[in-house]
């Protein structure tokens, strides 16, 4: 063969070889498995110039309580190599979209769920080793959520996920944080169950469950699909419980502790499983079931560990284990803590546990949430993570006043309350809301502006749990 026809037949294989990669008709956006609410241009690779493509477009949405489908799906004809189409979640319903796109040359489809950014959304986890019944999650999706922290967060023995994610929400939204917050029902995880991870069967622990049905397990398939669903580029996260919240990060740690966790920081637990191997489980290590050395402990305590005590988590209420293995821990939360951390020195000198105290702090997940929050973003001085918080509830007069026209209104909160700061004219009838929402316990300060107000005399209500106070101001242009 000669020179010639060889070029010639190279050029047609490297050809034919470079055409095997170009997707001829096809879908180009590369949606992920959940994607957020907003207008999207979707782009179709057209193979054929004589012939657009026909889009359909459905939604179907899902009652998040009851699970049943509502009313008929939204279905939207559409035609041209382009289309834009408008995402939008559907309030109290699981939204779920497919984009579809063909002609006489091909055909290609995406399915997707949406939700919106910012606010607790729910997504259902099913996880094959409990096929019975998914588990709803709360997640809040941040504006850059591929390079987003992550952070799970576990609740306390109420179980309330909800109340738990919104205590994340600001700092979500503030420094591009993604949070996941399981919901472990009473119905369907015992005390034990959730406390305890699921590991055993039985309240003798005779019986160990097989790896799949942990919930430690659960939590790790959890956080692999979210970040698979979501694109999220970083693949380690932190793990935040409080009380029953943090026995269960604790646990896991201490029972899964290759799990790809940044940060575990367990905030006024009950009591804990302390890394001894001569107390028996759960108060230490010692089961028949269970097999751990001297290198396993050492292995512990190089584990970022935070453990977070309110100073005020002094009381033995109704919710606190009195049993003789928890007490030997401690008469209260706060002793307790300083217990487990003290088996951390005693293992190895060098380690990276912490023990962090949060000063005028009680059993309050919000403001424990705060500290935390305050932990992970590298606070230098975390031996005081929550400072002056105010001994009273207290409205200040504004100032400047008379003003024109700004001013500014301060108020103090004693704990964690869902806070109305409310201005109104002199006969009584609201003017504008400044405040509406739940606020953790510290001193706030809140900027009015009147200038679309007449000059008069004006007046500024709170509300903070059962505390209300009202005060005049006087706008002088």
């Amino acid at each position: 063969m000669n020179r010639f026809l060889k070029n010639i037949y190279l050029h047609i294989f490297i050809i034919f070889i470079a055409t095997q990669n170009i997707n001829y008709g096809q879908i180009l956006n590369s949606f992920a498995k959940i994607e957020t609410s907003g207008i999207v241009d979707v782009i179709a690779n057209n193979p054929s110039t004589s012939e657009k493509v026909n889009w359909v477009i459905t939604c179907c949405f899902i009652d998040e309580n009851d699970l049943s489908f509502q009313d008929s799906p939204d279905t939207t004809y559409l035609s041209g190599d382009s289309v834009r189409i408008l995402l939008t979640k559907k309030v109290g319903k699981y939204t779920y979209f497919k984009v579809f796109a063909r002609n006489q040359t091909f055909s290609d489809s995406a399915s997707f769920q949406v939700m919106n950014k910012g606010i607790p959304e729910k997504y259902l986890f099913h996880y094959k080793s409990i096929p019975t019944k998914p588990i709803v999650v709360y997640l809040i999706i941040p504006d850059d959520i591929q390079n987003a922290d992550f952070t799970m967060v576990l609740t306390g023995t109420d179980r309330n996920s909800l109340d738990y994610a919104k205590a994340w929400r600001t700092f979500s939204k503030q420094n591009n944080y993604f949070i996941a917050t399981p919901t472990f029902t009473k119905e369907d995880w015992s005390t034990n169950a959730y406390n305890l991870g699921n590991m055993f069967s039985s309240t003798n622990y005779n019986h160990l469950n097989a790896d799949s049905l942990w919930a430690f397990t659960l939590i790790s398939k959890l956080h692999d699909e979210l970040v698979d669903a979501l694109g999220i580029k970083k693949k380690s996260y932190n793990l935040w419980g409080h009380s029953a919240g943090a026995q269960f990060v604790h646990r896991l740690m201490t029972f899964k502790p290759d799990y790809k966790v940044d940060y575990a920081i367990c905030g006024n637990a009950g009591w804990y499983t302390v890394p001894d191997l001569e107390i028996d489980f759960p108060f230490g290590l010692q089961n028949d079931n269970l097999s751990y050395d001297e290198t396993f402990l050492e292995d512990l305590v190089i584990k970022n560990i935070i453990v977070m005590r309110g100073t005020a988590d002094t009381l033995r209420d109704s919710n606190l284990n009195t049993s003789a293995g928890a007490d030997a821990q401690g008469f209260n939360r706060f002793e307790r803590a300083e217990n487990y951390f003290g088996y951390a020195s005693k293992i190895a000198s060098t380690n990276k546990w912490k023990l962090i105290d949060v000063p005028n702090v009680g059993h309050d997940y919000i403001l424990m949430a705060a500290a935390a929050q305050k932990f992970l973003l590298d606070v230098t001085d975390v031996t005081n993570l929550i400072q002056n918080i105010p001994t009273n509830f207290e409205l200040s007069q504004n100032y400047p006043n008379p003003f024109n026209p700004t001013t500014q209104i301060i108020f103090r909160l004693k704990s964690s309350e869902y806070v109305t700061l409310k201005v109104f004219d002199i006969l009584g009838k609201e003017i504008l809301t400044l405040v509406n929402e739940t606020k953790q316990a510290g001193t706030y300060k809140v900027n009015f502006n009147a200038k679309n107000l007449s000059n008069g005399v004006y007046l500024y209500r709170i509300k903070a749990g059962k505390f209300t106070e009202t005060k005049k101001m006087i706008l002088l242009k």
